[in-house]
């Protein structure tokens, strides 16, 4: 691999909490690196939005994760990660612009305030899923995250074949 990319980060995190429906069709992920400096404020920020009304039709999955290691990213220190999932980028986009006009949102964004802070975020499309028969619905408490940044042959080739799986070994 290191001839089509060039690994930007790798860190190691522990799932603390999910919410929402786990599903393996969530392909479309944003990640929301923060600084947390109150855990229990955040929990219960998190715990108020899940059980609202305004979050019953939440289509997707939220993960709270603790950083364990490769904490260091551009602006500050991480110490959590956010992950959120959907089935598409539609998915996403109709439930974002549903829930920011309410006031169970509205509260929310109060209570993270002095508990957290962004560090920078992302938003990631699965283009081909390497699963070696694990799945989200069945297990998966730790994951890893790899980020690498990618040549456009590779990029392309992974465009171009998304269910094709790769042989990754050394060589090729």
């Amino acid at each position: 691999m290191s001839t089509n990319s060039e690994s930007v980060n790798n860190s190691a995190m522990a799932t603390l909490m999910g919410w929402g429906t786990v599903s393996n069709n969530d392909r479309v992920w944003e990640a929301i690196r923060v600084n947390v400096t109150n855990p229990g404020g955040v929990f219960a920020a998190f715990n108020a939005i899940m059980d609202s009304k305004s979050a019953e039709a939440f289509p997707g999955e939220v993960w709270l994760s603790a950083i364990r290691c490769g904490n260091a990213a551009d602006g500050d220190v991480l110490t959590h990660v956010i992950t959120v999932g959907y089935e598409s980028m539609a998915e996403m986009q109709a439930w974002n612009h549903q829930i920011r006009k309410t006031q169970a949102w509205a509260d929310f964004g109060s209570a993270l305030q002095g508990n957290m802070r962004t560090v920078n975020r992302e938003l990631v499309q699965f283009l081909s899923v390497f699963d070696h028969q694990m799945s989200l619905e069945n297990s998966a408490i730790t994951f890893q995250s790899i980020t690498l940044s990618v040549n456009s042959p590779f990029n392309q080739y992974l465009l171009e074949k998304p269910n094709r799986h790769l042989d990754l070994s050394p060589g090729h």
